[in-house]
């Protein structure tokens, strides 16, 4: 019995410090099994409690829970298939379309999704599609509904294309015949009574809603092709005078 005993022992030793092995490949355990319990695959040495070097593949759906805030009441329905997902209301990353030619991954989560770096949160994604960096919370001017980036802090770009949307018109208006150019009197009067261009925008209106980048383009460029009109006529208002003065 008591040989028995030490064979059993042996086997148990060593398949303890051993490495397994399976039909495609060979799972190790740590190297420094009397102080650690980590387990690697296709990984010698592994540092964390599962270590893997290559892809995960996962066939069937599978429910990864967080040890944190999970409780025994938290439960997925079985309909959430190909998914991953962490925690109750947590991040959802759905698997690989082999049968797509282009395969992709989504990343989402039911009530949005917040990333940190050293405790403070960078970037948020609302529930609703809102994508924000360094932005708390999100604005709630109804003028703001359809937006879906914001950016505390500035952004720097080496380029930046605005397009027209559906609807839009560019400046170009202002050379049509039907264009009715105010007279410069009319003008005058107007910034005179409003402290601003007609049709621009207050500085108040600015401060409380800002601009619209689009918008503003057109503007400045109707202003532009309005003074170029304004000029032209001058010019040929002073080329007149000129004909009868070299007349005399």
């Amino acid at each position: 019995m008591k040989k028995i005993f030490s064979i059993l022992t042996f086997f148990i030793s060593v398949m303890c410090f051993s490495q397994i092995y399976v039909p495609y490949g060979t799972i190790y355990p740590t190297t420094n099994s009397s102080t650690t319990s980590n387990i690697g695959i296709a990984v010698a040495d592994p540092n964390e409690k599962l270590t893997i070097d290559g892809n995960i593949n996962l066939i069937n759906p599978v429910n990864v829970y967080r040890k944190i805030g999970f409780t025994t009441t938290d439960s997925f329905s079985n309909s959430q298939t190909n998914n991953i997902p962490i925690a109750n209301y947590g991040m959802t990353m759905s698997r690989f379309d082999s049968s797509s030619p282009s395969p992709t991954v989504s990343f989402s989560g039911w009530n949005g999704i917040n990333f940190y770096t050293n405790t403070a949160e960078r970037m948020k994604i609302s529930s609703s599609g809102k994508v924000g960096i360094d932005v708390t919370t999100f604005p709630t001017n109804p003028l703001y509904t359809n937006y879906k980036l914001f950016v505390k802090g500035g952004i720097l770009t080496d380029e930046i294309r605005v397009s027209l949307s559906a609807n839009g018109t560019w400046a170009d208006y202002v050379f049509f015949d039907n264009y009715k150019l105010k007279p410069l009197s009319e003008v005058e009067a107007f910034i005179a009574a409003n402290k601003h261009l007609p049709n621009v925008p207050s500085a108040k209106e600015v401060k409380e809603d800002g601009i619209n980048v689009s918008d503003m383009l057109r503007i400045q460029q109707e202003k532009i092709e309005e003074l170029t009109l304004y000029m032209i006529a001058q010019n040929k208002k002073i080329e007149a005078l000129e004909k009868k003065l070299n007349a005399k």
